[in-house]
């Protein structure tokens, strides 16, 4: 990885730093809603030289958020990865573009990460992002919109500063400290196009639904 993306990446990570343990608790209380959508994957690790320089204990977990329609598999419009640090206590987190532009492991061309899902599925994805990062990805959880409304339900209603003023899905979200219930959650991180900031500005509205889901919790 070239010096560039490991700075952009350091800065993304910085953005969210959440306890270890508020998160384990977090995946603890709607992980039975991720299993229905399990599936084994044949990974190889990302190689023998990030073995040797990876820090002990450190756990990488990819989380995708899979615009899933009948008979249609459907992209990852949304991708976060999380490491947990057991040494530290500590969790960062941080998002994937869906438009990066990335190597494919195994073809001669670039594309889309997201493109990566449907070209392969969770393997091809979870073999792209460990390229991309020079990490091995230890776990992976998929879900699409109905599972994320029940993750939601299951959590109850959030509240949010909201920074940006939009409608989207039949739903308003005026500037400043809103209360989300799971539909309006679920509008929220989805609306893209009415975002000056584009998909890093959704992006940044996951972030908060996510640290939101901890704060409920707790």
């Amino acid at each position: 990885m070239n010096k560039k993306w490991k700075v952009g990446i350091t800065v993304l990570i910085g953005l969210t730093v959440l306890s270890g343990g508020l998160l384990f608790f977090v995946f603890s209380k709607v992980g039975a809603f991720f299993d229905e959508t399990y599936e084994p994957i044949d990974v190889p690790d990302a190689g023998e030289e990030e073995q040797e320089t990876a820090p002990d204990g450190k756990v990488h977990i990819l989380l995708m958020g899979v615009d899933e329609r009948p008979h249609d598999k459907g992209r990852p419009d949304v991708m976060m990865v999380v490491e947990i640090d057991p040494k530290s206590d500590k969790t960062k987190v941080v998002s994937l573009p869906r438009d990066t532009k990335v190597s494919i492991p195994g073809r001669d061309e670039s594309t889309k990460l997201n493109h990566t899902y449907t070209y392969g599925g969770t393997s091809l994805t979870v073999q792209t992002v460990q390229q991309l990062l020079d990490i091995n990805i230890d776990y992976y959880a998929k879900v699409n919109m109905n599972g994320f409304e029940e993750v939601i339900k299951e959590v109850g209603e959030l509240t949010i500063d909201n920074e940006l003023d939009f409608t989207f899905d039949g739903y308003h979200f005026a500037k400043g400290e809103l209360t989300l219930s799971p539909d309006e959650a679920l509008a929220y991180v989805r609306m893209r196009k009415q975002d000056p900031m584009g998909d890093e500005g959704r992006n940044e509205r996951q972030r908060k639904v996510i640290k939101a889901s901890v704060q409920e919790l707790l």
